[in-house]
């Protein structure tokens, strides 16, 4: 018994260290600082030739540890956060349409306080080890890796009943993984 309620522990406390619920329900964002987020085959988001201006598409690459693959995770409020980037911070993922078509394209933007630049967590792998992401104004899309499994394929909406390895995130914390 003891063993089942320390595994029940571990899991939990990984699971509010990544500011994730074991359910689909969106938890409260906590702020993580420099964060790789991993992409569950293995590449990790992103910013092509680390080139940081307005429209720039992000990509999946292979892990690196460059400027161009750390992001800050940052509370938006009501359950909603928004990815900048690390090493320009004035620099967040956003909506670039600002809606929920399949195919709108998850570009670089300066502007961070925009709400097309908020998001929340849809659902998790069983596991609570990867996550969707899902922006505040899509009502039914998440972000996803076109491409299948290449390298460079760029984030764009699909919707968020795909489970596929493009659709799911890790994030990469110092001591917590």
């Amino acid at each position: 018994m003891r063993i089942r309620t320390a595994a029940v522990a571990s899991v939990a406390a990984t699971a509010a260290a990544l500011g994730t619920l074991a359910t689909a329900a969106p938890a409260q964002a906590v702020s993580r600082y420099n964060v790789t987020i991993n992409i569950a085959d293995g590449y990790c988001l992103d910013i092509p030739n680390s080139n940081a201006i307005n429209g720039q598409v992000v990509q999946q690459w292979p892990c690196n540890g460059t400027s161009a693959q750390q992001w800050h995770i940052v509370d938006f409020g009501a359950s909603h956060f928004k990815i900048q980037s690390a090493a320009w911070p004035s620099f967040c993922l956003n909506n670039w349409s600002g809606g929920n078509t399949t195919g709108d394209y998850i570009k670089l933007f300066n502007n961070c306080d925009s709400a097309d630049a908020a998001f929340n967590t849809v659902g998790n792998d069983g596991g609570g080890n990867y996550i969707r992401f899902q922006p505040m104004k899509a009502t039914s899309a998440c972000v996803n890796m076109w491409g299948g499994q290449a390298q460079g394929a760029v984030a764009r909406l699909y919707p968020c009943t795909d489970d596929g390895p493009n659709a799911r995130f890790r994030l990469w914390m110092s001591g917590i993984i």
